[in-house]
């Protein structure tokens, strides 16, 4: 970076908020620009901050350690972030800080421990709309999931990786995403479809950082050594040029052995074994140098490198099943699918409850309006009955009682007013039914409205219904009243719409309520 470049930078993080240049260190960051992150992380002061852009300032300090491959000394600021995040809800930061604690278990040998924290920051980040973070999480699950041989899900952490790849618009992710999608073909064994996923990457190389590319020219060498040598060993020697490496020697010691340059092949073999770094390697390293021990007859160095491939192999295993990271992961996965089963009934049930709570509130309170109709209905029709008896008894009477009729009169008038107003929806009604109608189409209310002017027309038929049998519905009480107005039961039948079935069935609940 020049001179003006970083005046230029400082002047500009100066005139901004703690929060505004914390935004911009992982803007960069996320650009690999690690230069300038650490610039601007360098011009803040930890104590200066608040307590909500601590986490944030630390987090920042863990990613940018991890970008310049420096090992994290210590989990406890990467634990106290997870902490700081799971408290204030923010998920973002919650899955990086995760993805971060899982990579450095992982990185000190607690496999298991570091599968089953990257299933966390998976689930933390799920429906995030921060690619980045997501990317990483995924992309890392299918390196892992194809290093410990789990081809499947790798597969389908790999086909995650390409599509979030091609959403970013990232030809280095894509790259990555799609080298990974035709390594584990070639570790199920379809090298068609490996190929086929390989001549897809490598228009995408030149996108992918020249230090990165090492394992891109390796893969691409052991691929073609079987058909193009001259394509495999230009490959493998770029691979070497960047950086020395355990895989890149021993393709090359392949290739020497089949140009019949024993001695080098030997060399490469040896230097392969010192600079593998993982058992994988190894094992991978020990099993190219035994093929080529006895193709070439030398049983003696065969026999010794096969009992160096077994030890290797049984370390590998013990660790895998200590590890057991299928399981692991099945695991988690279970957990969430059952957490989120869980979260999904309760919230069906207060869903229930809420709905039933409702009904129960609009069926009280449709109940009390309906209780108040009838209520006002019979309190008018005593009014009526009481006004037409007082006025009946003073014109029978000798005095003069003009003016008292008069009042009289005019307030019968008006309750008899408000009465036809109430009972006008049940004559009419009543009126259908009398002119030959049917009552198959009605609903409740409608059949509450017909036996509310029925009240007015024989009360006593009505409250004997109420006295005698328990709980009529409105419909059973309607069919009781038919019958009342001399219906016979092929009338009642047509009037309802049911059939003798359905007759027989409300003849029976009637008389069953019979108190």
């Amino acid at each position: 970076m020049t001179m003006f470049a970083a005046a230029t930078l400082f002047l500009l993080v100066g005139c901004r908020t703690d929060r505004e240049q914390l935004t911009e260190i992982n803007r960069l960051l996320n650009d690999n620009k690690l230069d300038s992150a650490q610039m601007c992380l360098n011009s803040i002061t930890l104590s200066d901050l608040s307590e909500k852009d601590k986490p944030l300032y630390l987090l920042a300090t863990v990613k940018l350690n991890h970008l310049q491959y420096r090992p994290i000394a210590s989990d406890t600021i990467i634990r106290y972030c997870i902490d700081e995040f799971t408290r204030t809800g923010d998920k973002e930061r919650l899955a990086e800080s995760l993805y971060y604690q899982a990579v450095t278990d992982y990185e000190d040998g607690h496999v298991a421990k570091a599968f089953e924290e990257m299933k966390k920051a998976e689930n933390e980040a799920h429906g995030i709309s921060d690619l980045t973070v997501r990317h990483k999480i995924i992309e890392c699950l299918t390196d892992w999931n194809m290093s410990e041989h789990q081809y499947q899900l790798a597969m389908e952490y790999g086909r995650q990786n390409l599509v979030l790849s091609s959403m970013a618009g990232n030809n280095n992710w894509i790259a990555y995403a799609l080298v990974f999608i035709s390594q584990i073909h070639a570790g199920l064994g379809q090298r068609d479809s490996a190929s086929h996923y390989l001549d897809k990457c490598i228009s995408y190389i030149s996108e992918v950082p020249d230090s990165q590319r090492v394992d891109f020219y390796n893969y691409i060498a052991a691929l073609t050594m079987k058909d193009d040598l001259p394509t495999a060993q230009s490959y493998a020697m770029k691979s070497n040029a960047i950086r020395p490496n355990s895989v890149g020697y021993i393709t090359l010691a392949q290739i020497r052995y089949r140009e019949g340059n024993q001695a080098a092949a030997d060399s490469l073999c040896t230097n392969a074994y010192y600079l593998a770094k993982t058992p994988e390697e190894r094992i991978y390293v020990l099993q190219t140098a035994m093929k080529l021990f006895e193709l070439q007859n030398r049983h003696d160095r065969a026999y010794l490198t096969s009992k160096m491939l077994i030890k290797a192999k049984e370390n590998e295993a013990r660790l895998r099943e200590e590890h057991d990271v299928r399981n692991v992961q099945s695991s988690f996965d279970n957990k969430i699918r059952d957490l989120r089963f869980r979260q999904t009934f309760f919230y069906a049930f207060l869903l229930a409850v809420l709905l039933a709570l409702i009904f129960l509130a609009r069926s009280i309170q449709h109940r009390l309006r309906l209780n108040k109709k009838s209520s006002q209905i019979m309190q008018n029709q005593l009014l009526i009955n009481h006004y037409e008896e007082k006025i009946h008894e003073l014109e029978q009477s000798d005095k003069d009682k003009s003016e008292e009729l008069e009042v009289l009169n005019k307030d019968l008038a008006e309750v008899k007013k408000r009465q036809t107003l109430q009972l006008a929806k049940g004559k009419q009604y009543y009126d259908h039914i009398v002119n030959g109608g049917t009552a198959y189409q009605w609903n409740k209310p409608e059949y509450i409205d017909f036996i509310e002017y029925y009240k007015v027309l024989d009360i006593a038929f009505v409250s004997k219904l109420e006295k005698e049998f328990k709980d009529l519905s409105p419909r059973q009480k309607l069919y009781m009243i038919l019958f009342e107005m001399g219906k016979d039961s092929m009338e009642v039948k047509r009037i309802l719409g049911v059939a003798d079935g359905t007759m027989r069935s409300i003849k029976s609940r009637v008389k069953s309520q019979k108190l």
